[in-house]
This record gives structure tokens, C-alpha cells and sequence, in this order.
């Protein structure tokens, strides 16, 4: 029985770091330690760190507290490790940045960029602040502009009888 379909499902509770990036180990089940799932949790990493960082986890994981045939497991995917280059996590980085990507429809005045769905969102709502906060000063315009006499005739006249006088 391999050590996956024995421990499938199974958090590690003796594996502790404070390394975000070893989040898939301590916080995953042993069935998703794989080089893809490694990739996947680490999408805007530079590829050849992300190769480097792997291979120090992999290192660290097999230092840690686990039964012998989890152990076991750790030296095979050490093993499986030297044949991972860059261009095979490029290629992750890229079949997961495809797959996960999302439609989103904004109806209303927005501006064309490029960007995730936060920054998109974050930015609709900003432009939507604004176009509302500049409506509202060309409107107090538009009521200050009404409030002022238009006829000024009167005024010039009486300037006209002073100066006659």
C-alpha cells in the first residue's frame, strides 16, 4: 500500500512551519503534494524560484516528524525533483494562469486595462466615485449660474444719470 492511498485525506499535525510558501505541506493533504499543486500555490513566483524553493521544501520535509513510508514518499518526489526544469514550471505557471481565468461584465463608463479581478473591481468603483463626485460640482455650478441675475441694464443705467448729474 503506498503512502498516499494510506494516509489519503490526512493533515500532518506535526508539521509546523512559518514559511507561507510550505502552506501545501503542513496544510494539505499528502495526496496533494505534487510538483502542479506546488506551482499552482505559488502563481506569481518567478519560475526559477519557485524550482528552488520546491526542492528546499522538499529537503525540509524530509527532515520533519513522519511515519517512514510518508518518508519514503518525500525521497521519491526528491528523486522525481532532478528531472524538474524551469521550463516544465513555465509551462505549470501557464496552463494554470489559463485555466483559471474568469469573465467578469462591467456595465457602466470603464476604462480599458489590464489587471486581475481585484484591481478591475477595485477600479470600477473608483472611476464610478468620481463620475458621481464630479456631477455633483457641475450641478452646484449649474444652480449658482441660475441664482445670478442676467439682466444688468438697470445697474448701467443709473451709473449713466450719476455721471449726467
Amino acid at each position: 500500500m503506498s503512502a498516499i492511498s494510506k494516509y489519503k485525506g490526512k493533515v500532518f499535525d506535526t508539521l509546523e512551519s512559518s514559511l507561507p510558501r510550505r502552506s501545501i505541506f503542513v496544510n494539505k493533504p499528502i495526496e496533494e503534494w505534487s510538483f502542479k499543486n506546488y506551482v499552482k500555490h505559488h502563481p506569481r513566483a518567478d519560475p526559477a524560484t519557485i524550482l528552488a524553493n520546491m526542492k528546499k521544501d522538499l529537503d525540509w520535509l524530509a527532515l520533519c516528524d513522519l511515519p517512514m513510508d510518508v518518508k519514503r514518499h518525500v525521497g521519491t518526489l526528491i528523486k522525481e525533483s532532478t528531472k524538474i526544469f524551469i521550463d516544465d514550471v513555465k509551462k505549470w505557471l501557464q496552463s494554470n494562469s489559463s485555466s483559471s481565468s474568469t469573465s467578469i461584465t462591467l456595465s457602466g463608463p470603464v476604462d480599458i486595462f489590464t489587471g486581475n479581478s481585484h484591481n478591475i473591481i477595485h477600479k470600477y468603483k473608483t472611476s464610478s466615485k468620481r463620475v458621481a463626485s464630479s456631477s455633483k460640482k457641475s450641478n452646484k455650478k449649474a444652480r449658482f449660474k441660475e441664482e445670478k441675475p442676467k439682466d444688468r441694464s438697470i445697474n448701467n443705467d443709473n451709473n449713466d444719470d450719476r455721471g449726467a448729474q
